[in-house]
């Protein structure tokens, strides 16, 4: 079973691949820390929550990707 490699939680988010050569990544959702497994480590064990259907597109994705960047890039108005 994986386990978040900082606070060893078992709660964590498998995130979308953009492409299908990329590696598998995943989020805490406790600590919110991002880390990819060794290769020789199953994945999806008990409290891993899988990653959505991958976009028909990659470059939908990559799109969707800067704009979320740049939405969170923006500075909070006051």
């Amino acid at each position: 079973m994986l386990h978040c490699r900082r606070c060893q939680s078992d709660a964590l988010l498998e995130l979308a691949r953009l492409e299908g050569g990329d590696h598998i990544v995943y989020r805490c959702r406790v600590c919110g820390f991002l880390f990819s497994p060794p290769a020789d480590v199953p994945g999806n064990g008990g409290g891993v929550t899988p990653a959505a259907p991958p976009l028909a597109e990659p470059a939908l994705a990559r799109r969707r990707v800067r704009e979320t960047a740049a939405i969170r890039r923006r500075s909070p108005s006051r």
